[in-house]
This record gives C-alpha cells, sequence and structure tokens, in this order.
C-alpha cells in the first residue's frame, strides 16, 4: 500500500491536499461544537485515499 501522493500528477496532489484541510477544518469546526468531554477527544487517525487516485 502507498503512504504517499507521489504517483499523481502535481494537480492532482494540490486537489487532494486541499480536500484533506476541508476535512481536518470541518472535523475541528465539529469537534468545537460538541457538548460533552467524549466528543471533544475526537481526532482522525488517517485518511484513506481509494479509487482511481488511490494506486496507478
Amino acid at each position: 500500500m502507498k503512504t504517499d501522493l507521489d504517483h499523481l500528477p502535481a494537480n492532482k496532489q494540490r486537489e487532494l491536499e486541499r480536500v484533506k484541510q476541508i476535512i481536518i477544518e470541518e472535523f475541528e469546526d465539529a469537534l468545537a461544537l460538541g457538548t460533552m468531554s467524549w466528543k471533544k477527544k475526537g481526532r482522525i487517525v488517517k485518511i484513506i485515499l481509494y479509487g482511481s487516485y488511490g494506486a496507478p
């Protein structure tokens, strides 16, 4: 399994980096709105890419 995006064209790498930023920002917003302590302890462990961008 690949752990980097080096096999993708530069424009797709930038696109995926932006998607990752959005996911992280939205997750942080959701945590900030949480009222229960267990909800505030959430974290993103990994983002798994699959499909045509996942492997050459």
